[in-house]
């Protein structure tokens, strides 16, 4: 068992050459600035009344929890699999030791020579065999019992993620194995931090302590949402035209065309009802023919087909549904603005009169653009060169999806348009006050704040009050040599200014920008087209199979958690290790057939055209040995996972399992190769249990536990483990 100090330190423990900070310095507020220009910030008007009824105010430090909050969780993952992985491997080491003959120096120090996955190596030099054998992922921790405790015959609700999976931790330091009887040692239960300690308090069992400690630092699961493509898609619109080209021809096909490469991985999760009611396809190499490519004349080839979206009745009626919710939710929508306030000093002297200040006010913004109901139309183009994998039914390509910006651009509002409309309105209010044509804008603003409310008196007041800062340590560790300490800061009190009162409403008259409508200050933006190009990929049917429609379907069918990525980890039976909670299978971006196929069925001679799946382009196959221990129980949780939730997959093969490059919350250049994600493909043949006959039904069990066997064969694990070479 650990001690508490080797539990809260193990942040960057074994990295090398990396700095480092203390869990102390990581609970530390953060340093007050001094810089008296007031922040804008954009908020919701809950968030607004919700900081009234508190009757206190934030400061003007401003949590960002989203993008911040995803990379310390993620941080705090890593930096646990690092900690059991460098566990794991020195104990192999001290294992090898025990076991080594007085002459093995030699073979001694080929063991400590092996390189692991974090080792840096020369792009000259050959790189070792790594250890696929150590695992990063293990349960290490056990869950202290009370002699004489009492039986657990359930555990408490502890935290879960949305996938419907019941045990779940923020790392693999969150996982216990625990007696459930403490005099039964050798008989062990796997469990959570959360479970347990909702468990303890409920039993007032509190013997463990460092564990409920630490159990209610754990950090709540969070959805793990693909990076901004927004964000991409504005650097593309500002990218000069010298610099387009230069790209456009490094990204060729092998006849000349432009690859889908040249653009942007989609990765959003696009709602049904939001799917493209028609799609437009440009296909020069007649590849829609399949097997019988190039039966059209070329020259009919440069007319592009047109196909149609092609819903399973159940989704055409959420469709409706889902219609509805979103123009209820905008009607409901409390109003969006920009809180602007003062940074507030606190004075030397506590007893003194308070720093001068002005009250907070919140821009409130006119209503936003109704929201997208419905997409009319998309293109899609097609190159034979790009096909990426074959089957027995099916052949996949990558393309390019051109599709409305408004499907993943949200309207947004210009801080400086904000700004300027603000300084409108309060100019309004203080015609007379003389403003200096050289300051900005905000500065401006400010002064006219601090104007208005001394003549309107203020509405709130500002007290100080003593907070206690944490203590910050910073200490560089080289691996194996000593430690050294370049910071170390212990806790001290300091003085907070606080206000406390009402916040005034002002409604400013500003524009919202969306896609071919922006502001002057992106004006270059609106001669971009109000669509844009993505990579995709394409799955096509060979002649006379229906395993395209009957997959197209259960795409459909699929729970929502399929597609979601979460935080943390679950342990999913049965695998007694903890594997990422992310999500099972590609984004769908839907299913569309000829939309004059019953035309062409009334033709026996016409050639057969394939209808189309929309997939996210999830990378490649998996080479089974090159997989590490942990990669290969991550991807045989993805296949029980679907067992959970009464799924068969009914085709358990490596050409099934996707590995892509890089986690999805990342920007492209931000990718790390190291970084492998999976995701399952092919559902042509799966089925739910539901959906089966009384008898089939009964044989699920039988069924289910032949695909577990089939893939601990595979991926050579569990029980398996000793029967593959």
């Amino acid at each position: 068992m650990f001690s508490n100090d080797l539990e809260k330190g193990f942040r960057g423990m074994f990295s090398k050459g990396k700095a480092k900070k203390s869990a102390i310095a990581e609970d530390s507020t953060p340093i007050k600035q001094k810089d008296t220009t007031p922040p804008l910030e954009t908020v919701t008007k809950d968030a607004q009344a919700e900081a009234a009824t508190d009757e206190t105010t934030h400061t003007h430090i401003y949590p960002k929890v989203d993008e911040a909050r995803v990379r310390r969780v993620l941080g705090k993952q890593k930096d646990a699999e690092d900690f059991v992985a460098e566990y794991n491997r020195r104990a192999l080491q001290r294992r090898a030791a025990q076991n080594r003959a007085p002459d093995a120096t030699e073979s001694s120090k080929a063991d400590d020579d092996t390189t692991t996955d974090d080792d840096a190596t020369s792009e000259h030099t050959p790189k070792k065999k790594k250890e696929l054998a150590v695992s990063r992922r293990g349960i290490m921790r056990t869950w202290p019992r009370a002699p004489g405790g009492p039986f657990i015959y359930l555990t408490g609700e502890g935290k879960v993620a949305g996938n419907n999976q019941p045990l779940w931790g923020a790392t693999v330091l969150d996982f216990f194995r625990v007696q459930r009887d403490p005099a039964m040692p050798h008989g062990s239960t796997i469990s959570t931090g959360s479970k347990l300690a909702a468990w303890a308090h409920v039993v007032d069992e509190l013997y463990a302590k460092d564990e409920l400690l630490w159990a209610a630092e754990e950090e709540d699961p969070i959805e793990l949402l693909p990076c901004d493509i927004s964000l991409i898609i504005r650097d593309m619109d500002h990218r000069p035209f010298g610099l387009r080209e230069m790209f456009s021809d490094t990204h060729k096909t092998s006849d000349g065309r432009t690859s889908s490469t040249l653009y942007p991985l989609l990765q959003n999760r696009i709602p049904f009802h939001l799917l493209p009611e028609k799609l437009i396809v440009h296909d020069p190499d007649d590849t829609l023919h399949v097997d019988a490519a190039g039966a059209r004349p070329e020259s009919d080839r440069r007319a592009p087909r047109v196909y149609k979206l092609k819903l399973a009745p159940e989704t055409l009626a959420a469709n409706a549904a889902a219609r509805e919710k979103a123009l209820e939710d905008a009607k409901n929508a409390p109003p969006e603005g920009t809180k602007f306030s003062c940074t507030y000093h606190a004075p030397e002297d506590p007893s003194g009169p308070p720093a001068p200040h002005f009250d907070p006010i919140f821009a409130t913004y006119p209503p936003p653009p109704p929201p997208v109901l419905s997409t009319k139309s998309a293109h899609l183009f097609l190159n034979l060169s790009e096909r990426i994998g074959s089957g027995h039914h099916s052949h996949v390509y990558r393309a390019t999806w051109e599709i409305p910006r408004a499907l993943v651009v949200t309207p947004y509002v210009c801080p400086a348009c904000a700004e300027a409309a603000l300084l409108v309105k309060l100019r309004e209010e203080a015609p007379d006050v003389p403003l200096d044509d050289a300051d900005s804008v905000r500065d401006k603003v400010t002064q006219l704040l601090f104007i208005i409310t001394a003549r309107r008196g203020s509405q709130g007041t500002v007290h100080v009050q003593e907070v206690d800062t944490p203590g910050v340590s910073l200490e560089y560790d080289l691996g194996d040599g000593p430690v050294t300490t370049i910071l170390n800061e212990p806790p001290r009190p300091t003085l907070e200014a606080v206000y406390a009162g009402p916040i005034r409403e002002i409604p400013i008259d500003v524009k919202w920008s969306t896609p071919g409508n922006y502001c002057e200050h992106e004006a270059r933006r609106n001669r971009e087209p109000t669509t844009f190009k993505a990579r995709v990929a394409v799955k096509l049917s060979l002649p006379d199979d229906e395993h395209l429609d009957h997959e197209a379907e259960n795409y459909q069918r699929f729970p929502t958690h399929f597609f979601q990525h979460w935080s943390g980890y679950n342990v999913v039976p049965p695998i007694h290790d903890p594997t990422p909670a992310r999500a099972i299978v590609p984004q769908f971006y839907g299913y569309y057939v000829p939309e004059d196929a019953s035309e062409d069925e009334d033709d026996a001679d016409a050639p057969f055209l394939s209808p189309i799946i929309l997939l996210e382009d999830c990378g490649v196959a998996i080479e089974v040995d090159e997989l590490s221990l942990d990669d290969k129980y991550e991807c045989a949780s993805l296949l029980f996972r679907m067992h959970a939730e009464g799924w068969l997959h009914e085709s358990v093969f490596p050409r099934n399992v996707l590995i892509q490059r890089g986690d999805i919350g990342d920007f492209p250049v931000a990718r790390k190769e190291e970084d492998r994600r999976f995701r399952l493909i092919d559902f042509g043949r799966s089925t739910y249990r539901l959906s089966l006959s009384e008898d089939e039904q009964n044989k699920f069990p039988v069924q289910r536990a032949g695909e577990e066997w089939t893939a601990q064969m595979m991926y050579g694990i569990l029980n398996a483990a000793g029967l593959t070479s």
